[in-house]
């Protein structure tokens, strides 16, 4: 592996006392039993994360502010229970953040991610989107939301870059009215909800 990429999977790993590699780039951490994070933060140059598979909570995530410089960071597969305000708007480089498979409830904050163009909050139990900031997103071309509680969709009006909603699997009972807009969807995935014909 290069020099700034470091691959350390599935090896049972549960904290990270200090990491200190200032050429570190990519990091990928994924299937361990972490639930610590403090020893990241000095990894401020990091823009690739992977934490994909561990046992991390909304308190263990603290330290992830730090690295400013992200660009992709995938949280999937843990035990978060919304998106913490000290944590995910710090971080205004990033272009992806996966969070599905997570027991979110509660999603806020999202406006600051102005360069975002992927977020993925399938399989968690998120019941709205409508105060979360999405609607601010307007780099955004693919979202995921499949598989949670949502009674309604969220307003992407402004969202003109999306290509994709995948929103299958919640409880929508309504079609919007801007979907008709200036939309360049090429997937529009809405199969099993509450819709009514």
């Amino acid at each position: 592996s290069k020099s700034n990429e470091l691959v350390l999977k599935n090896r049972k790993i549960e904290s990270i006392a200090s990491l200190n590699l200032r050429n570190l780039r990519r990091l990928d951490l994924s299937e361990n039993r972490l639930s610590d994070l403090k020893g990241l933060k000095q990894c401020s140059f990091l823009t690739f994360l992977v934490l994909k598979g561990n046992d991390l909570t909304d308190d263990s995530i603290g330290p992830l502010k730090h690295l400013t410089r992200l660009k992709t960071l995938n949280l999937s597969h843990n035990k978060l229970g919304k998106i913490s305000s000290k944590v995910i708007p710090k971080l205004c480089d990033l272009n992806a953040l996966v969070l599905n498979d997570n027991e979110i409830k509660l999603v806020t904050n999202l406006g600051t991610l102005k360069r975002l163009n992927t977020l993925v909050l399938s399989n968690n139990a998120i019941k709205s989107l409508a105060k979360s900031g999405v609607d601010e997103l307007t780099a955004l071309t693919k979202l995921s939301a499949s598989h949670n509680r949502l009674t309604e969709m969220p307003d992407l009006k402004k969202c003109a870059s999306l290509k994709e909603i995948r929103l299958a699997h919640n409880r929508i009972e309504r079609m919007p009215q801007w979907i008709g807009g200036s939309m360049n969807l090429k997937i529009f995935d809405l199969g099993n909800n509450l819709l009514n014909d």
